[in-house]
């Protein structure tokens, strides 16, 4: 989730103008879905303020405070394994 966070940060834009909807896992704790539209760009590449150009997939975050990068790893290839 703070890669997640920090990669708008990094460009300069407010995160929380950009999320449309962030939902949490219905099981699993510290696991949300966020919707999200980064800032539209007029012709000459300048933020056209309050205008959003929605991210059709959304991204699926986790809490590092809550889940270890290690669980998350091991989820994830137990998945690769039964795919």
């Amino acid at each position: 989730m703070e890669n997640f966070e920090n990669a708008f940060i990094e460009n300069g834009w407010d995160l929380q103008s950009c999320i449309i909807s962030k939902r949490q896992h219905s099981t699993i704790e510290g696991i949300y879905e966020i919707e999200y539209g980064l800032p539209a760009l007029n012709r000459e590449g300048n933020i056209i303020p309050g205008e959003l150009k929605k991210v059709r997939t959304p991204k699926t975050v986790y809490d590092p405070k809550i889940i270890s990068d290690e669980q998350i790893l091991k989820w994830g290839e137990e998945a690769i394994k039964n795919g």
